[in-house]
């Protein structure tokens, strides 16, 4: 058996995030972004992110369902 170096960096293939995992994380950072300027996400924001990261929405759609709900909030 030999023996390895442990300072040595292992050079073996990773392997790349899942999208969803990817597009969850950006949508936490969002979040949090928000949520810093005094803008907490609601449920149904959240319902919206969690379609656009399961792909049964398109990010584009889920801008039209986000201008939708600000401009019936703003009525």
């Amino acid at each position: 058996m030999e023996d390895k170096n442990p300072y040595e960096l292992d050079t073996g293939p990773v392997a790349a995030p899942h999208p969803a995992d990817v597009r969850r994380a950006q949508f936490a950072q969002a979040n949090a972004s928000l949520s810093l300027e005094g803008m907490p996400v609601d449920s149904a924001d959240l319902a919206i992110q969690e379609a656009v990261i399961a792909g049964t929405l398109t990010p584009d759609e889920a801008v039209a369902k986000y201008l939708e709900r600000a401009r019936g909030a703003s009525q």
